[in-house]
């Protein structure tokens, strides 16, 4: 009775401790992701044409409900008669902007980026959309966050793991039971394999999890999304 209970609550303590650790990371949409992936390859954070024009300053020429209005889907704005949106529109030699399914908190992401972008010091480079193959080095750092997670949770299942091997001694002690045949090497490595089914599917799950998210950012990064089409 004391195996199952103490086996399902440590597995459950580390699925709770591992979602606690990254949902707040991620609960913050990434303002650099989404521009990378969705206004990169027609606009750019300055104010330089790419195909659209630069987003320099966006915040102070628009009131923030007509962008969010603007971005999610410019054509209904200009089919509307708003005369921002027409003259913009005409400008750009009335090219489409393609409707963007973002959240209003993914806009206002977006914006901010660009914000804190144009408030740097200065800059020399231009500002033109990140080539395929290079990387920041924020993108091509190790992963200290996770390392940090897994390492915290193994410990956790340590320690548990010889809390649960403690209360299974006091009650063999207390009940007269013998001690359990100690399995070594091949055996040993199967016998732990069978009592721990439930750990290692927890472990390959979050680690599935873990890698779709990663990889889907990645893509994110280099530009990869609907419509969009690389220079020839």
């Amino acid at each position: 009775m004391i195996q199952k209970i103490t086996g399902k609550s440590y597995i459950t303590i580390i699925v709770i401790l591992f979602f606690s650790y990254t949902v707040p990371l991620s609960a913050q949409p990434d303002g650099k992701m989404l521009f990378q992936a969705n206004c990169a390859s027609c606009h750019s954070v300055g104010d330089n044409k790419v195909i659209g024009p630069g987003l320099k300053d966006v915040e102070k020429r628009h009131k923030l409900p007509w962008l969010l209005s603007w971005i999610k889907n410019s054509q209904a704005l200009i089919k509307s008669g708003d005369a921002t949106a027409v003259k913009i529109f005409e400008e750009n030699n009335k090219i489409v902007m393609p409707n963007q399914a973002l959240k209003d908190d993914e806009i206002k992401a977006i914006l901010a980026y660009v914000k804190v972008e144009n408030e740097k010091a200065p800059a020399t480079a231009t500002t033109a959309a990140p080539v395929s193959g290079t990387a920041s080095d924020e993108d091509t750092g190790f992963p200290w966050t996770l390392l940090i997670i897994v390492v915290s949770l193994y410990g956790i299942y340590l320690v548990l793991n010889r809390v649960k091997k403690s209360l299974e001694k006091v009650v063999r002690i207390k009940e007269g039971l013998p001690e359990p045949v100690v399995h070594k090497g091949a055996a040993g490595r199967k016998h732990w394999i069978r009592e721990h089914k439930k750990l290692i599917a927890v472990i390959l799950i979050v680690g599935a999890v873990v890698s779709s998210y990663q990889g889907w950012y990645a893509l994110a990064g280099i530009g990869l999304e609907q419509d969009y089409q690389p220079d020839q």
